[in-house]
């Protein structure tokens, strides 16, 4: 719940403070929704093997991770990095 409260404050923080055009952002979100694809796929392919305690532990880890990671970003490079990160691990800490 707390990472949909925060899509506003990114926007603002990738083009403020970052320097990103409304493009890039853009590109950053779709980015994020392929680590998203990735994980889904990833999660339905080993469902019976992830337990619900893992999904969600390894989610909330990763996507704290991620953020750090796009907080730090300098360069369009690392923030995507992040984003695909918080896409990717967003999916099993809300499967979980």
């Amino acid at each position: 719940m707390t990472t949909f409260a925060t899509d506003t404050q990114e926007a603002v923080f990738t083009q403020s403070v970052v320097g990103l055009s409304e493009v890039q952002y853009s590109l950053l979100i779709s980015i994020t929704g392929i680590g998203a694809i990735t994980a889904a796929t990833t999660i339905a392919f080993f469902s019976k093997k992830l337990s619900i305690r893992f999904l969600f532990g390894s989610g909330l880890l990763m996507t704290a991770a991620g953020y750090l990671l796009y907080s730090f970003g300098t360069s369009f490079s690392m923030i995507a990095a992040g984003f695909v990160i918080l896409g990717f691990f967003n999916s099993f800490a809300n499967t979980g």
